[in-house]
């Protein structure tokens, strides 16, 4: 079972690595796709880092999908006159473990994110606040704490569900897409 289970691991591994990717210029498209009919403030959030270092979970779908950023601690607000991604600072005692990972002060930020607007993640809530003196709605995904966090930032608004709005998008693929899709059939059917 034990050899099954790691030969099934080493595959999917190898799948992964050698599965199409999606072009860098194709996530600023779909933000602003978002952006194009967009009535307020969406904030997704991506996953926190936890204490596992070796089996870290995977970025949320609809956080990856619009932004195609893999690394946690990540915060995303798009309204429909920009988008903004907020980055965790270095932690040098935990990089020494996982490898170094981007922050909002590295000069290349923008360029590795694929981003115009890159901040460190402290400036969220204002950032969060000026947005919302100019928009009246307020988008996030389902999900008790992004509730909380966002209700406890914004207590006199109500939270729509993002996911709508997403979904709407993801229903159309790129050319990309549907090679990467096609590439997990072929490799399903083998």
């Amino acid at each position: 079972m034990r050899k099954f289970l790691l030969l099934g691991g080493l595959a999917a591994l190898v799948c992964a690595a050698a599965s199409p990717s999606i072009p860098k210029q194709e996530y600023p498209s779909r933000r602003a796709a978002l952006r194009k009919n967009l009535d307020g403030v969406v904030v997704l959030f991506g996953y926190a880092e936890g204490s596992d270092e070796v089996f870290a979970p995977r970025q949320e779908s609809n956080f990856q999908y619009l932004t195609g950023w893999t690394e946690p601690g990540a915060i995303l607000l798009v309204t429909p006159k920009e988008e903004e991604l907020f980055l965790p600072h270095h932690n040098a005692h935990r990089e020494l473990y996982t490898g170094r990972r981007s922050s909002a002060e590295d000069s290349d930020a923008k360029k590795l994110t694929g981003f115009d607007t890159v901040l460190p993640v402290e400036r969220f809530e204002t950032e969060l606040a000026n947005a919302l003196s100019e928009y009246e709605n307020l988008y996030a995904l389902e999900g008790a704490t992004v509730r909380r966090k966002l209700q406890s930032l914004a207590p006199m608004r109500g939270i729509g569900d993002a996911q709508p709005l997403i979904a709407k998008l993801r229903e159309r693929k790129s050319a990309a897409e549907i090679a990467a899709i096609q590439k997990a059939t072929d490799v399903s059917i083998a």
